[in-house]
């Protein structure tokens, strides 16, 4: 996912909740992985679980 295909970038969830509705993913089964402070916070504002 970049951010050439949403309207706002991180830290807002916009990249996730186009994953989730491109892949008919559950979001309360779906953990953001990442490796920087931006991603921890995309996946809180998304309301998934994080991991870092």
């Amino acid at each position: 996912m970049g951010a050439d295909e949403v309207v706002n970038y991180k830290p807002a969830s916009d990249e996730i909740d186009l994953l989730v509705k491109r892949h008919g993913l559950n979001l309360s089964e779906s953990v953001m992985l990442g490796d920087a402070k931006y991603d921890i916070r995309i996946g809180k504002n998304a309301g998934c679980a994080t991991c870092a």
